[in-house]
């Protein structure tokens, strides 16, 4: 029965893995622009690596982008203005002008300041320049008075368009004047007069005689303006169908680049057809689902325990599909460079919740589905697989801040060195590197910092726990070790041991050091209820348990894992520690109290399991080791001799009784790790209690 239970669970697993595999395919795919791949890598300067290139149909042959840019800042610099003739607007100054005129030209004939003159000569004159000025107005007007407008639309050698009756005229702009202009001529016509004649002039709004009657046609000529930029044409030059566009070894110049860009593209327009759609989507989806198949078989082969968590799963699958959708986003917008996406945050996450190689491999596949849609995808790959790699390198074990700074900086060194060595290797000339790149390497790298709260976001999210947690934890002056040292010092101190032993023991075995640290510190927390009732904390020699049941005493013993897992929920400890707690005693029993029970009850029938740990045993290499450090250090405290014999002695004695019982079953401890973490307890353990020389009194 339990062979089927193992095989209905292991396709459980596999049915749950095909699917989230599928459905991430198909969601990459979703976000991805659409179109086929073309296979060819190339960069002006390098030659033609691959077979004879011959079109298979005819194409045009594109401009390049600074071409069209050019063709379109000349239209824009020469472009024809269009304006509308108003015809009414010289009618309405002069008119205007002349009744405004009148009635001032009253008022100074009849004011004080002219008595002493003549009154028809001041009327005369004052006849005069109001001919002379509505001579000027009306010669404004024919010339053409334009709004202010023109001067941010036209240039003084161009020609205007000038719209009369819905009949274009071509106009000389020679003869054109601003309001401005005619306002000053208007007004030294007015000076002179009064210069001349010494006689007072009207005051009027001379404005109101010079609103123009040349008005600008936006709408006609932004329509102009369009009409001339679509007719632009997007080609220079065709290739015909069975043409070479290049051959074997010759040199890709800048007309060349030029080609095969073009045949390129058209490539990418042929393959949007509905039947090469079906195709695509089908190959696409083969591929990707090899790429991520192949990350899962990794998983079953080296961390299987990831495939029983569908919170694991969904992790790895998530971060990875964080970069992927950064790139899908880029791609359809054209945002920048796609060196500016901080790809490399995905494997800094995954390693500090994994294993270096695991991250290292998960970086290596989201690359390869991420290349398939940039250009130049092998000097892509290059360049952020080495840049990722250096940042695993570093961060194997995520213990500070500082260390996310320096990988910022050694992610950038990494940029910067691969991709001039692949500039060097394309022309072999340090001034074609382009310094633009460097910039987005250096934004790429500044937003590595981003990492730590999102390793931070991750935690709470999937319930992980990273090293920079579990250093937080582990120091003495958190609340419940503090509240653990001062209650009950001798278990802290006994806590503190174990952690010393089990660190390095689990060091020794490639296991999660900081991990086992972290949980040997918070393992006995369970006995601050009653820390009392254990032999570490009875300084003053007395001992409550010589006054109680052994029974209750056993109750009080094995209550202390409840107790533990009880306050390590209300200070908000990390499942990952809380595994300790249960499982730091396996499913043991505590022998004194049941072997004292019986001397008192011998003709009772006892049930062993009322003196017997809850459990579990321990599941891992770090909770096994755990273990082993608990049991060890507790019994070595009661050794009268401490020679290397006795303890070698001990360590084999009680591990070995810890393996009858079946404590390491569900451990992936193997009989060779077993071995080195014996000696290292052995070792750890003669070290605190190596003999002192005597000291005279």
């Amino acid at each position: 029965m339990s062979f089927l239970n193992k095989i209905f669970s292991r396709q459980k697993i596999l049915y749950s893995t095909v699917a989230y595999i599928v459905a991430t395919v198909i969601v990459i795919i979703i976000i991805f622009p659409h179109g086929g791949k073309f296979i060819y890598e190339y960069k002006a300067g390098s030659p033609w690596k691959y077979e004879n290139l011959i079109a298979k149909n005819s194409f045009p042959i594109n401009k390049q982008p600074s071409e069209i840019k050019h063709e379109k800042d000349s239209i824009y610099k020469n472009y024809t203005q269009y304006y509308i003739y108003d015809f009414k607007a010289k009618e309405d100054a002069i008119n205007n002008f002349t009744v405004d005129f009148d009635i001032k030209a009253q008022e100074i004939i009849f004011s004080d300041s002219v008595k002493s003159l003549n009154k028809k000569f001041v009327q005369s004159s004052l006849n005069a320049l109001k001919k002379e000025i509505i001579f000027l107005i009306n010669e404004m007007y024919n010339g053409g008075i334009v709004e202010s407008v023109y001067n941010d639309q036209i240039n003084n050698n161009q020609n205007i368009s000038i719209i009369k009756n819905k009949i274009v005229e071509k106009h000389s702009n020679s003869t054109l004047l601003t309001q401005k202009d005619a306002y000053y001529k208007i007004n030294e016509l007015f000076n002179n007069f009064r210069i001349e004649s010494n006689i007072p002039t009207p005051e009027i709004q001379i404005e109101k005689y010079t609103k123009p009657n040349i008005i600008f046609d936006k709408k006609t000529t932004d329509n102009e303006i369009s009409q001339q930029i679509s007719q632009i044409s997007p080609a220079r030059g065709m290739v015909q169908a069975g043409e070479a566009v290049i051959y074997k070894g010759e040199l890709i110049t800048p007309e060349k680049f030029r080609i095969l860009e073009s045949y390129r593209q058209e490539f990418l327009i042929r393959g949007n057809n509905s039947f090469t759609k079906y195709g695509l989507f089908l190959g696409e989806f083969i591929l990707f689902s090899m790429f991520i198949g192949i990350l899962f078989l990794y998983i079953y082969f080296f961390n299987n325990e990831i495939l029983k968590s569908n919170r694991q799963i969904l992790f790895i699958l998530v971060i990875m599909m964080l970069p992927i959708t950064m790139f899908a986003f880029f791609l359809k917008y054209k945002i920048l460079n796609i060196y500016l996406i901080p790809e490399i945050i995905l494997p800094i996450i995954t390693v500090t919740f994994y294993k270096p190689r695991l991250a290292l491999v998960h970086h290596t596949i989201t690359l390869f589905i991420i290349s398939f849609f940039v250009e130049n995808s092998f000097e892509y790959i290059v360049v952020q697989f080495i840049a990722g790699f250096a940042a695993i390198s570093w961060l194997t074990e995520l213990n500070s801040r500082s260390q996310i700074l320096k990988t910022t900086l050694i992610t950038f060194l990494s940029y910067i060195i691969s991709y001039t060595a692949f500039t060097l290797i394309h022309s072999g000339q340090l001034y074609e590197i382009d310094i633009q790149v460097f910039v987005w390497f250096a934004a790429n790298s500044v937003f590595v910092l981003m990492a730590y709260p999102l390793i931070y976001l991750f935690e709470r999210i999937f319930g992980f726990i990273s090293d920079v947690t579990l250093i937080e934890l582990s120091n003495s002056n958190k609340p419940l070790l503090r509240q653990l040292a001062e209650k009950a010092p001798g278990t802290f101190q006994h806590s503190v041991q174990v952690a010393n032993i089990a660190e390095a023991a689990v060091r020794e075995i490639g296991g999660n050091s900081l991990l086992v640290r972290t949980g040997a510190l918070y393992h006995d927390i369970g006995k601050l209820k009653n820390p009392a009732f254990f032999t570490e904390n009875q300084l003053s020699g007395k001992n409550p348990h010589d006054n109680i049941d052994p029974l209750l005493s056993a109750e009080i013993i094995l209550n202390h894992i409840t107790y533990g897992v009880e306050i390590a929920k209300k200070y908000n400890i990390p499942k990952e520690i809380i595994d300790f707690i249960v499982t730091h005693q396996g499913t043991g029993k505590v022998s004194w109290f049941l072997n004292s029970y019986r001397q008192k009850h011998p003709d009772a029938e006892i049930n062993d399991e009322l003196f017997r740990y809850p459990g579990p045993k321990p599941y891992s290499k770090e909770t096994a080791v755990l273990l082993m450090c608990d049991s060890l250090e507790a019994a070595s405290r009661s050794l009268k001799d401490h020679s290397r014999e006795a303890i070698d002695t001990l360590v084999e004695n009680i591990v070995n009784y810890k393996f009858s019982e079946k404590q390491f079953d569900n451990a992936d401890l193997t009989f060779n790790e077993i071995t080195k973490v014996k000696a290292v307890i052995k070792e750890k353990l003669k070290n605190i209690y190596h003999t002192r020389i005597e000291y005279p009194k």
